[in-house]
């Protein structure tokens, strides 16, 4: 009898030591940041697979007070679905020249907001489905214009840019952090 009673204590206790040890890393590993998809290991945990598409980004944006209308577009191409999905944009400057930083400053980038019907300013966050399934896509309608009292001289020419960025965890990929982008450059020029 205490035979049979120490061999099941022994089994209880095997049972429940692979959970308490796997349940350990999670608390300590609490604090430690979270990795890229990209950046756990080679093989399966390589870049997840997105299609992004932009169109009507134009080449050439000179000071207007009229809005250039383009729409991106997100699709989740992989297996996986995507959890804590989230969208993020903005413009920017993107030669290296550090005298044309400015540039993002004075281009007015907006999304349209589908559930209150108005234009709303980035940058910032955009409005995003929490999750992403395989083969779902989402569709933002966009513009941008290039305000007048931008600082450029006469004839001068800045390649510039809007980047759309999407970002998710993948809980079956150990929670690490997927990321892509989407948007254009064009070339911003004052007469």
């Amino acid at each position: 009898m205490k035979l049979r009673r120490a061999l099941s204590l022994s089994a209880a206790t095997a049972a429940l030591l692979p959970l308490a040890m796997a349940a350990a890393p999670v608390s300590q590993a609490a604090d430690a940041p979270v990795p890229r998809c990209t950046e756990v290991g080679a093989g399966m945990y390589r870049e997840t697979p997105t299609v992004r598409r932009s169109f009507g980004i134009p080449q050439r944006l000179t000071p207007s007070t009229r809005w250039t209308n383009f729409t991106t577009t997100f699709t989740n191409a992989s297996s996986i679905e995507f959890k804590s999905f989230g969208l993020s944009g903005w413009a920017l400057n993107y030669d290296d020249n550090m005298e044309h930083s400015y540039l993002g400053d004075y281009i007015d980038l907006q999304y349209w907001n589908t559930s209150q019907h108005l234009w709303k300013t980035l940058p910032g966050s955009i409005p995003a489905p929490a999750t992403l399934k395989p083969r779902e896509s989402v569709h933002l309608q966009m513009r941008l214009r290039l305000r007048g009292d931008v600082p450029m001289k006469p004839g001068e020419e800045i390649l510039g840019g809007v980047s759309i960025d999407g970002s998710w965890v993948e809980p079956l990929r150990g929670n690490c952090i997927g990321h892509t982008s989407s948007g254009g450059q064009f070339w911003a020029a004052k007469s």
